[in-house]
């Protein structure tokens, strides 16, 4: 028996099956590309949206939070003045802390 080295034998049936094979793969890896590019862009979207959503939910937290509320209560009782029954109690309270026990 003879080998022959070099190039296969090259039929024109194996150039016809070699590009469709060539087309084929062409034809579904643009289509897979596409669907990947959808894919991302609307994972980008959903992600950017996702954070855009949790940024207004933290600020609407931060202004319904007690540490929020305690500053503007502060604020609102800064500026309305004492009553006397107000100024009194606070002196009788602070009595009653600094007296020794």
């Amino acid at each position: 028996m003879r080998h022959k080295h070099g190039l296969p034998p090259i039929s024109p049936h194996d150039c016809i099956k070699d590009a469709v094979a060539v087309e084929m793969f062409d034809h579904i890896w643009t289509n897979v590309v596409e669907i990947l590019e959808e894919l991302i862009r609307k994972n980008w979207e959903v992600t950017l949206t996702g954070r855009r959503k949790e940024k207004e939910k933290l600020k609407v937290a931060e202004a319904k939070s007690p540490q929020g509320l305690i500053s503007r209560i502060n604020t609102d009782l800064m500026s309305v003045p004492p009553s006397r029954s107000f100024a009194s109690q606070s002196i009788s309270l602070a009595s009653d802390l600094n007296a020794p026990r």
